[in-house]
């Protein structure tokens, strides 16, 4: 198996549990130096898992990131470069839908349960006043939504109050987000490299963050820059507990110190009297920040 470079015991770990699926014969690494590490896991059948680690370049250097992406793909056609025939074709669709469901009941990530977190946050921002809607997209529950290649489907689009945003220089009208789920492999501290959901959250028009939730949603961490999660271990950021009681208390303060920030800088009023009212005192200033800003 591996045996060179910084996370060849994370990449066996990962490629041992895909041994029921293939029969793996050949392991290569290779350093791309700027680019990353790849450790590449071959089948007997020319079939391959390749694990890459992408370097950060900061302070005149390489940094290898704790995070990966994974690729299923068939050796010979990776350098072949020839247009497939409708049977090949058939084989390799084959081929990875076999790999999709694998991977799905290797790790049965609970998307349910994810979407309702999702749901207690998007009702928050309702409540609060910051949201204005919420438009959802066609989102399948299921590892093949990312594993085909899909980066960052959509969820959702929101749409925000306008009362409560602030053009910035050059911009010409107010915008709308989105709400994006992902998958993304992160390495922790007892040498395990895990897939885990990737969720961009944004809960102003111009400010969003990381919600990296474990596939059971046992876990779940936040983080304002993906570097967070790339130089650290996952297992060593700072938790949150993710039953409904927290979630609804955590979202909620969230959005109530955005509506207070935007208050008191519109209408001058000190933060911490703001912060005295519940949230439907705080709404009954949205009138006045109205008048003061149209």
């Amino acid at each position: 198996m591996f045996e060179k470079y910084d996370f060849y015991v994370e990449s066996n770990n990962f490629i041992e549990l895909f041994k029921p699926f293939l029969n793996f014969e050949k392991f290569t690494e290779t350093d791309a130096k700027a680019s990353g590490i790849n450790y590449s896991a071959i089948s007997n059948d020319n079939w391959r898992i390749v694990i890459n680690f992408p370097k950060n370049f900061e302070r005149h250097s390489f940094t290898l990131r704790k995070s990966a992406s994974i690729t299923f793909k068939n050796y010979e056609e990776q350098y072949r470069h020839v247009t497939l025939t409708k049977e090949e074709r058939n084989i390799e669709i084959k081929k990875t839908d076999e790999y999709v469901d694998y991977f799905h009941r290797l790790y049965q990530p609970n998307f349910e349960r994810m979407i309702n977190i999702l749901e207690i946050f998007t009702e928050q921002g309702l409540n609060s006043g910051i949201f204005q809607e919420i438009n959802l997209k066609k989102y399948e529950k299921h590892s093949r939504t990312h594993i085909y290649g899909y980066s960052n489907p959509i969820y959702a689009s929101i749409t925000f109050n306008n009362i409560l945003q602030s053009l910035r220089s050059g911009e010409t009208s107010y915008k709308e987000s989105v709400l994006s789920i992902d998958f993304i492999y992160l390495i922790s501290s007892d040498k395990k490299l895990t897939p885990y959901f990737k969720i961009r959250l944004p809960y102003t028009s111009h400010k969003k963050v990381n919600c990296i939730i474990s596939f059971d949603c046992s876990k779940m961490y936040f983080t304002k820059t993906d570097h967070e999660f790339e130089l650290n271990f996952i297992d060593q950021l700072e938790s949150h507990k993710t039953d409904d009681e927290s979630l609804n208390l955590y979202f909620k303060n969230i959005f109530n110190i955005e509506v207070i920030n935007s208050i008191s800088k519109t209408l001058k009023i000190k933060k911490a009297d703001l912060k005295k009212l519940t949230s439907d005192k705080l709404k009954d200033y949205f009138v006045l920040v109205d008048m003061i800003k149209y």
